[in-house]
């Protein structure tokens, strides 16, 4: 990891924790932005139809998407108090987030859509963004692409990670979890297709349960595990028994 880039992530967290006591959004001046942001998208996308000779198609697709990524954004802060949405666990839907994970299914499908008939997309994100559970942004993919969309959990038993520039240790998988179970196989790493589990077998069954399963955000918390159906939320799940956090490269 670029040290510049850890500052930075450790910057926008700061500034997303502090940004309500600052008061710096109203909901009036909220209303009023996302008018404008509304407005302005509105008036790119309508001139697909009279573009000027400079500007190719191409390129008022691109202006367009960008339009809309502002939308999104003002969207996102207008969907709720974001001191409050800091301040939830990792794995509880609110409101902004729901916003934003909207707004992240939508722009992979954009990319998608721009692509060849046939193209595959890789999207990489947090478990909980990718999973198919309510809410999430692998939820809204699936609704659209169905079993077309493959969703890829990861998992980890023991070792350490990285929120900016700090290293933490990962607290150890409590019983019944899923990240117990896998540890429990003596396997230093594996790849669990649930897909091509017999509907009826244990591993379905066990798996089809509410578990623990391990979450962490850009920020260290001790609360590391919250009740998930992997077997719903995930297609497939990569295991490592042991992880590393990643390294600083130096300047």
């Amino acid at each position: 990891m670029d040290p510049p880039v850890a500052h930075q992530g450790v910057k926008q967290i700061m500034k997303a924790q502090h940004v309500h006591s600052r008061r710096a959004w109203t909901q009036q001046a909220l209303s009023g932005a996302l008018k404008i942001a509304n407005d302005a998208s509105r008036r790119i996308e309508g001139y697909g139809q009279r573009l000027p000779s400079q500007v190719t198609a191409a390129d008022h697709t691109w202006a367009s998407q960008n339009a809309r990524l502002i939308v999104q954004l003002v969207e996102m802060l207008a969907a709720g108090d974001v001191g409050e949405a800091v301040k939830t666990s990792v794995a509880e839907m609110h409101p902004i987030k729901a916003s934003r994970d909207l707004s992240m299914a939508q722009n992979a499908a954009w990319i998608l859509d721009q692509a060849p008939p046939g193209a595959k997309v890789v999207v990489w994100a947090h478990n909980l963004h990718v999973s198919r559970s309510e809410g999430w942004m692998g939820a809204h993919l699936a609704k659209r692409y169905g079993d077309e969309l493959v969703v890829i959990g990861f998992a980890f038993a023991a070792g350490s990670y990285r929120t900016g520039l700090e290293v933490h240790e990962a607290a150890p998988p409590p019983a019944e979890s899923v990240e117990r179970l896998l540890q429990e196989t003596g396997l230093p790493a594996l790849v669990l297709d649930l897909r091509k589990t017999p509907p009826r077998s244990p591993v379905r069954a066990w798996f089809s349960q509410s578990r623990p399963f391990r979450a962490i955000g850009p920020v260290a918390t001790h609360e590391q595990f919250f009740p998930t159906v992997v077997g719903d939320a995930y297609n497939i799940l990569v295991y490592f028994d042991r992880t590393t956090p990643t390294t600083l490269v130096s300047n």
